[in-house]
């Protein structure tokens, strides 16, 4: 969160775009929820899909028939986060 700025307004927790199966879907505060996780210094995937989507279900709506889904796309995108921090 950046400091001094009203949490609505801060970039990281603006929407982002990401695809999951056949639909893109606009998840608010995805960069946060990965920076958040990442801090846990958790390695377990299934530890990593569970944190992501319910913090993201903080935030937004996930229907649950497609809760599988989203896990997954948000696992994808945490991955490539790391990827972008290394490199």
């Amino acid at each position: 969160m950046v400091e001094g700025v009203c949490p609505c307004m801060n970039p990281n927790a603006l929407p982002r775009r990401i695809k999951v199966g056949d639909s893109e879907v606009g998840i608010a505060g995805l960069d946060e929820i990965i920076a958040a996780v990442r801090k846990l210094g958790v390695s377990d995937e299934q530890e990593i899909k569970r944190e992501l989507i319910e913090r993201v279900k903080r935030r937004n709506w996930v229907p649950k028939e497609v809760e599988r889904e989203y896990a997954e796309a948000l696992f994808k995108e945490y991955k490539e986060a790391l990827t972008r921090k290394k490199g």
